[in-house]
Parts: structure tokens; C-alpha cells; sequence
């Protein structure tokens, strides 16, 4: 097509083909954007739904739990956990079944274009993927001490702020 359009000069072919690519593109933009607004949709009634289910729960929970966890592990373990759920919902499944019909067509093109390195570069995908849980248990400590130290410090941050505003109630006192 490219050799038919540019070099014999066929300029009512080029904007055709032009609009045609246009048109396909701003298609693909809707359609994304309309899939964006379900996902986001649906994924934030999840979310708010989860979050009241946590809540109700957390009404029937002992007042021992409360003694030994702090308000703020509470709150940051329900945001980071409804977070992470939520992140998953709305762009890691998508992602996902998107990035596997391009990893099956990248593969199928390598293989047309060389088998040999193909293979090569199949070798080593196997090889990190037989070094991923080595990898993955060593990360999977390091993020859970950063996360227990985030916890730690949230709930520091909200036990100040829920002991400020007691100790504001009762220097109000005198004012009343």
C-alpha cells in the first residue's frame, strides 16, 4: 500500500487511509475509555462494599482485639489491603489479559523471524522464572518489614491525632 500511495502520488488514497487510521484510532480510545469507566465503576462499588463488610465485622470484634491492636494498624490494614484489591481490579486484570495476546504474538513473530533465537531467549525466561521464588521470598520479608514500619508509624499518627482532639475537648472545659 505504502508503495502504491506515496510514490505515484495518490493523494485521495493517502487521506483515506489517513481517516481510516484516525477513525480506528479515536475507536480504540472510546471503547477504552468506556472500559476504564465500568472497571473504575464496578471496582469502586466492590471496594465500598468490602470496606462495610469490614466495618460490620469490626463491630463484633472483642475488646481484647482492641487492647493489643492499635486503631491505626486497624485503619492502615483496611486501606492498604482495600488499595491493593482495588489496584488489582482495576488495572492488573486488564493488563493482564492484554499483555498475554501480545507476549502469544511477540512469540509467534520471533519464531517467524528466527527459531534459533527464539529458543535462546526462551531458555532464559525459564531460567528467571526458576529463580523467582529464590527472589521472591527474599522481597516478600523486606516489603513486609516496610510494611509493619508504615503500620507503625500510621498508627502512631492516629492515636496522636484521636489524643489531641481529647486532650482539646478538656482544655475546652474551662471555656464552657
Amino acid at each position: 500500500m505504502v508503495d502504491s500511495v506515496i510514490p505515484g502520488g495518490n493523494k485521495k488514497m493517502l487521506i483515506a487511509v489517513i481517516a481510516f487510521l484516525l477513525a480506528v484510532y479515536l475507536v480504540q480510545y472510546g471503547i477504552g475509555a468506556l472500559r476504564a469507566y465500568h472497571l473504575r465503576m464496578a471496582g469502586d462499588g466492590i471496594i465500598a462494599d468490602l470496606k462495610k463488610e469490614i466495618y460490620a465485622k469490626a463491630q463484633y470484634l472483642p475488646m481484647k482485639f482492641y487492647d493489643k491492636t492499635s486503631t491505626g494498624s486497624v485503619i492502615n490494614r483496611v486501606n492498604s489491603d482495600t488499595t491493593v484489591l482495588q489496584q488489582f481490579m482495576l488495572r492488573i486484570t486488564q493488563e493482564a489479559v492484554v499483555h498475554f495476546f501480545q507476549l502469544i504474538g511477540i512469540v509467534i513473530i520471533m519464531f517467524a523471524t528466527s527459531v534459533k533465537l527464539t529458543l535462546m531467549i526462551l531458555l532464559g525466561a525459564i531460567i528467571i522464572f526458576v529463580c523467582y521464588p529464590v527472589f521472591n521470598k527474599l522481597f516478600r520479608k523486606m516489603h513486609h518489614k516496610v510494611w509493619v514500619q508504615h503500620s507503625n508509624l500510621t498508627s502512631k499518627v492516629s492515636d496522636n491525632i484521636n489524643g489531641h482532639r481529647i486532650i482539646k475537648a478538656f482544655s475546652k472545659e474551662d471555656d464552657e
